[in-house]
């Protein structure tokens, strides 16, 4: 999933976080072809749940460190928490991806048992779309707390969500309820909005 920015937005942060999801797609393909190789789908699971919340509390540093616009920041207790906040919110709809894969379904594995790998693959991504929210949630709580910010559309067609959350704009960082790309939305991964915060930086967004 490729990354821009607009507008004075950092270019470490927002290079960072590309690269972040490119070691993510790299991972996963590492976890699929060991599920490919042993068919341990318990051991698979452990380790896309270890990814997750690994990726969830990295992409809420980059997040941070695009607020803060200084050097990158260490990990920290709110990073880790947010990651374990996420991976368990998505827990209960990879879990039914694991039974899926336990049951050998076959949307996963073609007539021979063998696995579709690339099926596998684009379903675990899906999840990693996610983290590009997570990274807007980042940049809101790097930021100064008593900035405002305006949820910009972007510009495909646009859920009702979406025009319901900009209309609403500028918010308080305390008013915030959903971040772009979070998957509040109808819009789910695909959302083409994001935050301006008021003194023009940009946060996390899908390049057109």
């Amino acid at each position: 999933m490729l990354i821009q920015a607009k507008r004075g937005a950092s270019d470490a942060p927002i290079i960072g976080f590309a690269l972040h999801l490119s070691e993510i797609d790299r991972l996963m393909l590492e976890i699929v072809d060991e599920l490919a190789s042993t068919g341990d789908t318990f051991s698979w699971s452990v380790a896309f749940d270890e990814l997750l919340r690994g990726g969830h509390a990295n992409s809420h540093l980059i997040g941070r460190w695009l607020g803060g616009e200084g050097e990158r920041p260490s990990t920290n207790e709110a990073d880790r928490r947010i990651g374990r906040q996420m991976a368990d919110i998505e827990s209960p709809f990879w879990q039914d991806f694991r039974e899926a894969l336990r049951q050998k379904d076959d949307r996963y594995f073609d007539e021979d048992g063998n696995l579709r790998e690339d099926q596998v693959l684009r379903r675990m991504q899906m999840y990693q779309g996610k983290m590009r929210g997570t990274a807007n949630l980042g940049f809101v709580n790097g930021s100064p707390v008593e900035l405002t910010w305006n949820w910009r559309l972007g510009t495909k067609e646009h859920c009702e969500d979406c025009l319901y959350f900009a209309s609403l704009s500028p918010y308080l960082a305390s008013e915030i309820v959903a971040h772009p790309g979070d998957c509040s939305t109808a819009c789910l991964f695909e959302c083409d909005c994001h935050w301006e915060r008021e003194d023009g930086l940009i946060g996390f967004q899908i390049a057109a």
